[in-house]
């Protein structure tokens, strides 16, 4: 549960920084991009999600999928810091007591979560699951 604190701040930033949308967007594959599945909590972590968020990670491109939406939100690489090389993909939000960073690196097919400056976690980083962006996401989820 103290986990998903500093996923509520990440998305309260990002509710904040978002217009809402008039409709949910069914969105195509970005180039480059993957899809990580990341476990940040227990299972009984509040909503129908658990613990578990889906981002879309691509150079210069980091979104979260929101399950009541069904679509990936804003790109957060325009509203917050995001590092791209040719070897690694990394987005960082941050709030004025947490960052969270959620970091790709295609060669190895490893990717990970983790967070800074939170206090009383009980995990503060753990992997996450990658897969290439392969078709158009579906009202169904990614």
């Amino acid at each position: 549960m103290v986990v998903s604190l500093a996923f509520g701040i990440a998305a309260a930033l990002m509710q904040a920084a978002a217009p809402a949308p008039a409709a949910p967007r069914i969105d195509g594959p970005a180039a480059g991009a993957w899809i990580l599945t990341c476990d940040v909590g227990a299972a009984t972590a509040p909503g129908p999600e658990g613990g578990r968020r889906v981002f879309r990670l691509a150079p210069r491109r980091l979104e979260e999928w929101s399950p009541t939406l069904k679509s990936f939100g804003p790109n957060l690489c325009e509203l917050f810091a995001c590092r791209t090389d040719p070897q690694r993909l990394e987005g960082t939000i941050t709030s004025a007591s947490v960052a969270l960073t959620i970091a790709a690196n295609p060669a190895t097919r490893t990717a990970s979560w983790s967070t800074q400056g939170a206090t009383n976690l009980s995990r503060t980083s753990g992997p996450c699951t990658m897969e290439p962006e392969r078709a158009p996401v579906n009202a169904g989820g990614p």
